[in-house]
């Protein structure tokens, strides 16, 4: 049902700005992965003053006329030759470009300015050259003066022909004006503030060359070449046969799309080549005849064949779709190049040559750091690592294409192939989503890490099995990580939390005070070694910690009624407080509406401390009622409720 201007308006209106941003960004990249332009296809637009109060459009002339997806430009005189060169960064590849200006103009001096009073970049300072004959240049020094970029701070003045200086001056930020001498032309200077006089500066002389490179385009063809940074494996399919340790090409073909059956027949044709290469092909025909317009005669390919099957059509586009960012449904015939292991590495749209697949074949046995060149379509240094492999984010995409059990089923069979603590991690939170407490124990226990920065996954895997209750085995990743973490007090406290539910008790107790020597005003801190002093027979030590916990956090139920049982029962004369303990109880108990049946026996036993056995006795009933209503273990309350009857104060745990 289509919604009405008003109402889509207000329904717009709910909608918070950061929301709005984050929905704004969203559509965006769904029409980018749809093909469209950022820029709107449009080229780069360079526009050269006429001097006559118009522009002239000079991108063709000066080469600048570029079909990328330009965001920022910044401006400098990158090789100090006195014309300012442009870097320029996009969107698509090349994600940056220095275009370099050979061109030789007039005449021309740059400044750089260095405050002292002001600020010392000089941000914000102006300088005006008089020239004469009423011809003034100014430039202001500026930060962030475009889009993603900051040009550089030296002000470059571009002069004329033959230009005299009849004066300089400089308008700093604050509002002094201060007058300067020594500008020479061709030169670059620097001028600190309130000294009046510019210094000449020499560029450095190491200054590396700059090696021109000739701007290509690449033509238009009808096959698409996509080589991955980053193998990531397919799941295994029915349909797909084990080809054994070797190289795969999984081809989806029909008969009647004759660029497949050119290809089919160049594979049929070349394959002494292609098996000395070492390469198994998988040809899948997607049916697209049905039964009376199929040829009598089939086509005879010496490979593996069969049907591609709904399900194998559909991993493979969600895995494109996932790596690829143009979301456009496959074309046939297309190409799916796996390694001996099974990782994607090339994804061909169109008809293949047979050298180029050849060549790739190659590929696939050189170092991933060396084949990743074959990822872009010209040279260049690599500012980053090699990507690792992104297993869950294809299994991301399984999910969200509405099969989670091809996700699970996917993350297993990765882990059995290939060791990933970040994949065991994710898969081991699935499992526990799903309460498959056992399963997810396993799959956590095969992390091996032991480096600095791997016992993160350590941790991370403790702290999720602690959340779950599965104690023992998240004690052992905490332990596994503390040699990292043992300065972390949250760590200090998840591990202080396992030690505890193992029994250990001295580990528990170490932990929790190191926690709070980290963190001296955490209220649950305090509380947690207080129960842990308590656990350890240090009852004395325990108030301490409990009154801390309730300084912190006033009227907090745990530390309370804790303090007062203690206050109430230990069996040290002085420790004890009945008076003290009835206060400590009883507003926690009309907050929680007096139907706790352990609250209740800790003011029984504070008031059987202070000899008011009756309300004592009348108390545990009431306890020992709801106690019964939620299945409670009541043993405690009727030795109590025993000791009360016979004029005895309760003494013990």
């Amino acid at each position: 049902m289509s919604q009405s201007p008003e109402n889509l308006s207000a329904a717009l209106a709910d909608i918070k700005a950061s929301d709005r941003y984050k929905l704004g960004w969203k559509a965006l990249t769904e029409l980018i992965g749809q093909g469209r332009s950022f820029s709107g296809n449009e080229s780069n637009c360079f526009f050269l003053n006429t001097r006559d109060g118009r522009f002239t459009d000079a991108s063709a002339a000066t080469g600048l006329s570029l079909y990328d997806d330009g965001r920022a430009v910044a401006v400098c005189d990158w090789d100090f030759d006195g014309s300012q060169d442009l870097w320029v960064s996009n969107r698509n590849a090349p994600r940056v470009r220095l275009l370099r200006n050979s061109s030789r103009g007039g005449d021309w001096l740059a400044l750089r300015l260095s405050g002292t009073s002001s600020n010392k970049d000089a941000v914000g300072a102006r300088v005006v050259l008089d020239l004469g004959d009423n011809r003034l240049r100014s430039k202001t020094v500026r930060a962030g003066d475009g889009f993603l970029a900051q040009s550089s701070k030296w002000l470059h003045f571009g002069l004329g022909n033959k230009a005299t200086i009849s004066s300089a001056t400089v308008y700093w930020p604050g509002g002094k004006v201060e007058k300067i001498s020594g500008l020479k032309m061709h030169q670059y200077h620097t001028l600190e503030q309130g000294k009046g006089q510019a210094v000449l500066w020499k560029p450095p002389a190491e200054n590396l060359a700059i090696k021109t490179s000739q701007i290509t385009f690449n033509e238009s063809n009808d096959t698409t070449r996509t080589w991955l940074i980053g193998r990531i494996p397919l799941p295994r399919l029915e349909g797909i046969p084990d080809t054994g340790n070797s190289p795969k090409l999984i081809n989806l073909w029909s008969e009647s799309c004759a660029p497949c059956v050119a290809e089919i027949s160049e594979w049929t044709k070349h394959e002494k080549k292609i098996r000395e290469a070492g390469l198994d092909i998988v040809a899948l025909n997607v049916g697209l005849l049905d039964e009376n317009q199929r040829k009598t005669t089939p086509i005879t390919f010496p490979f593996n064949s069969g049907k591609a099957s709904p399900e194998i059509l559909d991993v493979l586009d969600i895995f494109h779709r996932t790596f690829v960012e143009l979301q456009q449904p496959l074309p046939i015939p297309t190409s799916f190049l796996l390694d001996k292991e099974g990782r994607v590495a090339a994804i061909y749209k169109g008809h293949v040559p047979l050298f180029t697949l050849l060549d790739d074949v190659a590929l696939l046995s050189k170092p991933e750091i060396e084949a990743r060149d074959a990822a872009v379509p010209f040279p260049g240094r690599w500012a980053s690592d090699l990507f690792p492999p992104q297993a869950i984010r294809l299994a991301e995409s399984f999910a969200r294409a509405g099969n989670p059990s091809l996700r699970k089923r996917y993350l297993k069979d990765y882990l059995l192939r290939f060791e990933s603590e970040e994949t065991r991690l994710y898969l081991g939170r699935l499992l526990l989503d799903e309460n498959n407490l056992e399963q997810a124990v396993r799959v956590f226990a095969g992390i091996s890490a032991t480096t600095e920065n791997e016992a993160d996954y350590h941790r991370s895997a403790g702290i999720l099995l602690l959340k779950y209750n599965q104690i023992r085995p998240a004690r052992n990743h905490l332990k596994a990580a503390l040699s990292v973490y043992k300065d972390n007090p949250d760590f200090r406290f998840n591990l202080g939390i396992a030690e505890a539910g193992s029994g250990n008790l001295v580990e528990s107790l170490n932990h929790f005070r190191a926690c709070v020597r980290m963190k001296p005003t955490d209220a649950v801190a305090h509380f947690q070694l207080g129960n842990a002093l308590q656990a350890t027979g240090k009852g004395h030590d325990a108030v301490t910690h409990y009154r801390k916990s309730l300084q912190v956090r006033p009227g907090w139920m745990f530390p309370a009624n804790n303090l007062a049982w203690l206050l109430s029962t230990h069996p040290d004369s002085e420790l004890r407080n009945g008076e003290e303990a009835v206060k400590l109880i009883t507003p926690i108990i009309k907050a929680d509406g007096g139907k706790n049946h352990t609250t209740l026996s800790t003011l029984a036993a504070a008031l059987a401390e202070t000899g008011d056995f009756k309300g004592a006795i009348e108390t545990t009933t009431r306890a020992l009622h709801y106690a019964q209503s939620v299945g409670a273990n009541d043993a405690g309350l009727r030795a109590a409720l025993s000791n009360y009857r016979n004029g005895k104060a309760f003494r013990g745990k």
